[in-house]
């Protein structure tokens, strides 16, 4: 017995051709309008208005006692089971107004129906054993045309029909490039023919890989419902729901207060200027991802949208000056997370004052002689920031001490050539040196020497 599948392929032969392509690509074949190429009444070229209908769908299909089917993948294919002792059925549709139709058995004009009728029927449609193929050619009134094609499987004495298809999944998730099996249940167990056709209702999202053994492979974001169809013409399907997710975690379009520097991955870095204290970002993430921006372990904000690809950190990002640390990380729609780091430096200005620690040795950074006489060292003290040079002014230490000096109790940022002293007052002879220590900013000292 041929499968239904070989009816489908073969049923065009005996010089039907044109049909069968007409068939499978969905497509209506438009007939020239002679009364559109005539001329007008002053004997111009302009064509005729037409405004008949190329309306060419049928519907209320029916087969006396049988549940119509349409067949997967074939937009204009239908099917029909009856039992084994239906001899001959009866089978009726409806065609669009101004419409004709023809019915053909197994390729042979059999009926026709003018375009007064709209109700179609055709009584004492004899029946073989197996399948039985029948043709409806509908022709618009405007010319175009459509072919409908019905399949009625007549069982074979003592043939056991399949009842239900249950799937093993109902509904899954699938990786981009991922692939997974589905395998069916057919019962009734005894049923006489139980193999399946697998099929996708969309091959962009989820694609079929093997039609007979339910192997589907992710092929990109989306939905996809695929099929399991008995193929005994019974039209018992049964169907599972397959979500394809992407792993996609790579971000674009990484903007720094208005500079791209997405080529600087896959650690992010950016530079600004000392008058810059704050910034602005923004970046792109994956569809289906989302995404978390921190500054340092803090969360700063979320970006939960799944179908929204731009982020823009709402609030401008403060700047110590020296390396800023900040962390984006990409969730996946499949659950993969990578974090991205973006490391921003905001310069040293010339016009800075460092905050500095000042290390008493030698017996004390502050000498203080019987006389109380003053030595200014101003001219002695160098702190380096970048390429300029600062004097401090100190007073009142402690012997032994360190400290941490501010200007004003801030940190300065005054105009260029602004200088500051060091005030020492000797307390006994000898010389002294006073170490500066600015950390990054660099390092320097001075000695000091006592003299009555």
């Amino acid at each position: 017995m041929k499968s239904k599948e070989e009816i489908l392929k073969n049923r065009f032969k005996s010089g039907n051709l044109l049909l069968f392509v007409i068939a499978l690509c969905g497509m209506l074949t438009v007939c020239s309008n002679p009364a559109s190429s005539g001329s007008s009444g002053g004997g111009g070229n302009n064509p005729l208005p037409d405004n008949r209908s190329t309306d060419t769908a049928i519907s209320n299909l029916e087969v006396t006692d049988a549940v119509i089917s349409a067949v997967a993948g074939f937009p204009y294919d239908f099917t029909a089971t009856e039992a084994s002792d239906v001899e001959s059925v009866t089978i009726s549709f409806d065609k669009p107004a101004g419409a004709t139709a023809t019915f053909r058995v197994g390729g042979i004009p059999n009926t026709s129906f003018s375009d007064q009728d709209q109700h179609c029927t055709i009584t004492d449609v004899s029946l073989n054993v197996g399948p039985n193929s029948f043709t409806f050619t509908i022709i618009s009134e405007s010319g175009s045309s459509a072919d409908y094609y019905l399949t009625v499987y007549r069982q074979t004495p003592g043939e056991i029909m399949v009842k239900s298809i249950d799937l093993d999944q109902t509904s899954t998730i699938l990786k981009i490039g991922e692939t997974t099996q589905i395998k069916a249940t057919v019962l009734p167990e005894d049923a006489t023919k139980k193999d399946v056709t697998w099929s996708s209702d969309k091959d962009s999202v989820a694609k079929v890989v093997d039609n007979t053994i339910g192997f589907i492979t992710g092929v990109a974001r989306g939905t996809a419902t695929i099929t399991a169809t008995a193929n005994d013409f019974s039209g018992i399907k049964g169907t599972a729901t397959v979500t394809v997710v992407s792993t996609d975690t790579a971000i674009s379009n990484l903007i720094v207060n208005g500079a791209d520097i997405s080529n600087s991955s896959p650690k992010y870095s950016a530079t600004v200027t000392y008058e810059t204290p704050s910034v602005t970002i923004s970046f792109n993430k994956p569809l289906g991802a989302t995404a978390v921006f921190l500054a340092g372990t803090t969360t700063v904000q979320t970006f939960g949208n799944k179908e929204t690809q731009a982020c823009q950190v709402t609030a401008a990002q403060v700047l110590d000056v020296g390396s800023n640390s900040f962390t984006i990380k990409v969730t996946s729609e499949s659950g993969d997370d990578v974090n991205y780091t973006l490391v921003i430096t905001r310069s040293i200005a010339s016009t800075q004052a460092v905050v500095i620690t000042l290390t008493p040795v030698s017996g004390g950074a502050q000498v203080i002689n019987e006389n109380e006489n003053a030595v200014q060292a101003s001219q002695s003290v160098l702190a380096k920031t970048g390429q300029t040079e600062y004097a401090i002014q100190i007073l009142d230490t402690v012997p032994g001490s360190s400290f941490t000096w501010r200007l004003d109790g801030v940190v300065d940022t005054g105009t260029t050539g602004r200088t500051y002293y060091f005030i020492v007052k000797g307390r006994q002879n000898g010389s002294y040196i006073i170490s500066v220590d600015a950390g990054a900013y660099g390092s320097d000292y001075i000695q000091i020497n006592v003299t009555d």
